[in-house]
């Protein structure tokens, strides 16, 4: 392989890698006094949210 080859590959995996992580993304808990929390990763519960807890976002 040729440098500038090597160079465009290292570029690419690492922009692949970068992407992949963004996309992990995080958790924002909205709570009724206003106050936020982020966590990382998906919400604890399987079951979609009601439309009460919809209308309080």
């Amino acid at each position: 392989m040729r440098p500038q080859s090597s160079a465009l590959l290292a570029l690419l995996l690492s922009a692949l890698l970068l992407s992949a992580l963004l996309l992990a993304g995080c958790t924002v808990n909205t709570y009724p006094d206003g106050s936020r929390d982020t966590e990382w990763g998906a919400p604890d519960s399987d079951e979609p949210p009601t439309r009460q807890e919809r209308r309080e976002l």
